[in-house]
């Protein structure tokens, strides 16, 4: 179980900054306040990742 939660969040680590800019290119005809709205949904789930990585290695 730990081991499946480290991959999902490794995973989710590092693939949230690269779904951020895809998504952001694909998306370049928004206003700036929808790109600020998707900044901030990926931010939270890679603050998300990054909490889960500290409280893993706590543990």
């Amino acid at each position: 179980m730990e081991n499946n939660l480290t991959i999902a969040l490794s995973l989710l680590f590092w693939l949230t900054p690269i779904a951020l800019t895809i998504h952001l290119a694909l998306k370049k005809s928004e206003s700036n306040a929808d790109k600020k709205k998707l900044g901030y949904i990926y931010g939270s789930l890679w603050a998300i990742a990054c909490l889960g990585y500290g409280w893993l290695f706590i543990q």
